[in-house]
């Protein structure tokens, strides 16, 4: 299955993974001390006038892992299968947008099996409650032929905590993602000069990107993994227009 790591690339940019694996044995030897940490969040697209909803699912470590299935608690026995997207050291299950749901999750235990290289087998859960946050509105969205750049504002989003801006091409790869921005900006510039253009990814002239906007809420108790729902707009596009002269 192929698939667009936008949530942190994001979830992306990347992600972070920080796990203390090593602990002292009685022997005076270091051995591995296997870890790894999940995390289900529910995604939240604007589909014209409506929402679809769906759960994603993410699994890191820092050892290489074989396999990864998941399951509920309150359906142990449906299995459902994460594929490798980072040279094994993480796993997730992205549905396809043709699948989501119009009703949003419920609330349930996400517990993920792990299979190691090694052979090492662990478990590992994470809770998703039913909090969900709306999809940004894009209030002006226009191309500044005097500064040579796209121009965004949005509505602010009830709860969220932070916003992040992609542009796609038309292969759906991501070529520009800006950081995480605080919850108290509502606009953002971007011009050829701007910091989070990928790598053999400037713009170029008369393209057509779409704008991806989401908005985050985060978990209570919230590290780089806990993220409770990214809330998606990607309903416009803008063109890269050559430069005012």
């Amino acid at each position: 299955m192929k698939t667009h790591f936008n949530s942190w690339n994001l979830k992306t940019k990347t992600i972070l993974i920080a796990f203390a694996a090593i602990l002292t044995s009685c022997l005076g030897e270091y051995e591995p001390q296997y870890s790894a940490y999940g995390d289900a969040l529910t995604r939240v697209y604007q589909d014209g006038d409506s929402l679809r909803y769906q759960v994603e699912l993410y699994l890191y470590s820092n050892f290489q892992m074989s396999a990864v299935t998941a399951s509920t608690k309150s359906d142990p026995t449906t299995l459902i299968e994460l594929d490798t997207i980072r040279y094994k050291y993480t796993f997730v299950n992205i549905p396809s947008r043709l699948i989501y749901n119009t009703t949003a999750p419920k609330a349930d235990h996400y517990l993920f099996d792990i299979l190691f290289e090694s052979g090492e087998k662990i478990r590992v859960s994470d809770y998703l409650d039913s909090t969900i946050i709306a999809p940004p509105q894009i209030s002006n969205l226009e191309w500044n032929k005097n500064n040579n750049q796209i121009e965004i504002e949005w509505d602010v989003v009830k709860n969220a905590q932070y916003y992040k801006i992609l542009l796609l091409d038309d292969d759906k790869q991501v070529a520009f993602e800006t950081d995480l921005l605080h919850r108290s900006q509502t606009s953002f510039n971007i011009s050829k000069f701007t910091n989070g253009w990928q790598i053999n990814q400037q713009p170029t002239e008369n393209k057509t990107y779409k704008i991806q906007l989401n908005a985050y809420l985060f978990e209570p108790v919230a590290s780089t993994f806990d993220i409770q729902c990214i809330a998606t707009n990607d309903q416009h596009s803008m063109t890269w227009l050559p430069p005012n002269r």
